[in-house]
């Protein structure tokens, strides 16, 4: 993505987000290392960081690549972390000299650092290497992006939560179909409008946290989500008439495990590569 005046001060944005790993079933037990997915999800997870490696090799020289964004349940920090583990060991073994990994240990190693320190030490070690891009393997947790909408202040499923499993049969599919529905009737809560805001502002804050930061840098944010709020944030953004044409549109079922799509701004249009098409849509 070399297009520029992408978000600020004309530097390029692009968010790549993708869906959580396989989640252990009854039956099938986590990864002891990974914990929250299976050692299938860690094999699929590997296989997604092979698509995210090539598209920081085929940015310009200097992006910085934050993974990134995360939710409160731990699937998705240790879907992020087998991003982060993969991509080094195959930049390891491939000599790619021109992509620095910097993790917490990496930033810390000189001694115990507060947040401030940290990133005052991230800041500086960035600018010490001007034409690299830089993977920051620092997860933050994002409050926007969590599925905490579905649960009440006790962390138990609303009535409306409990309402759509039970006439969805809990199929997926169904699940996220019927909510599309009930958005556009408002019946919804939440709705999948304001589901995909909140979503859209948390990837905002953390690009804003970054830019305060690293000001003249073209940026990537990496973001492992849940299938409704990922899905509401792309059919908000996709073309159609109403939510649930742009969810046919793009193939009709919800995301799947490590399922990845990527968002660009471009001054008032955005375009969105998904399952292998590019679509483009004033934002409004």
């Amino acid at each position: 993505m070399n297009e520029k005046n992408f978000g600020f001060e004309k530097q390029d944005t692009e968010y790549l987000i993708t869906r959580h790993s396989l989640k252990p079933e009854k039956g099938v037990a986590a990864s002891e290392r990974y914990p929250g997915i299976t050692e299938e999800g860690v094999e699929l997870a590997k296989e997604r960081a092979k698509d995210l490696l090539t598209n920081i090799e085929q940015s310009d020289a200097g992006t910085i690549v934050w993974f990134g964004g995360v939710t409160n349940e731990i699937r998705t920090r240790s879907t992020m972390q087998v991003y982060v583990d993969a991509i080094k060991e195959m930049i390891a073994r491939g000599d790619i000299p021109d992509i620095t990994v910097l993790e917490r240990t990496e930033i810390t190693k000189e001694g115990k650092l507060g947040p401030t320190n940290s990133i005052k030490k991230l800041t500086e070690t960035i600018k010490e290497a001007p034409e690299n891009k830089i993977v920051v393997g620092i997860p933050f947790l994002i409050k926007e992006l969590t599925s905490r909408r579905w649960f009440d202040e006790q962390g138990k499923p609303t009535e409306y939560t409990l309402d759509l499993l039970k006439r969805s049969g809990k199929d997926e599919a169904k699940f996220v179909e019927l909510w599309l529905q009930d958005s556009l009737e408002s019946k919804a809560m939440p709705t999948a409008k304001e589901q995909a805001g909140e979503f859209s502002r948390g990837l905002s804050r953390m690009e804003e946290f970054m830019r305060r930061f690293i000001h003249d840098r073209d940026i990537k944010i990496v973001a492992v989500g849940h299938t409704s709020e990922l899905n509401a944030y792309l059919t908000n953004f996709l073309p159609g008439n109403d939510l649930q044409e742009s969810y046919n549109i793009a193939g009709g079922k919800p995301l799947e495990e490590t399922e990845m799509a990527i968002i660009s701004k471009a001054e008032d249009k955005i375009k969105i590569f998904f399952r292998g098409r590019e679509y483009e849509k004033t934002s409004s």
